[in-house]
């Protein structure tokens, strides 16, 4: 039997008597599986979160002359009346 084949037919019965073992199964396969997706979300989720408040974004609104003409009466609650 040569050195490679060897190997292989251990390598083989090593996989098998780990795979027959449930926590093997959960701890290598399954938890990856299932929660590096779940820690990537959050983080990516955390991280555009956080840019989100960090930002300082100022808002400019435009209101068109005819909105202001077709009103009779001025905007009661309005702060700063719209420039002519």
């Amino acid at each position: 039997m040569s050195l490679a084949r060897q190997i292989r037919v251990l390598w083989a019965r090593e996989m098998r008597a780990a795979l027959r073992e449930r926590s093997i199964v959960v701890n290598s396969i399954l938890v990856p599986v299932l929660l590096y997706p779940a820690i990537l979300w959050a983080a990516f989720t955390g991280i555009t979160f956080v840019q989100g408040q960090t930002e300082e974004m100022t808002a400019h609104v435009a209101v068109a002359m005819w909105a202001i003409w077709r009103l009779r009466t001025p905007y009661p609650g309005l702060r700063h009346p719209p420039s002519r």
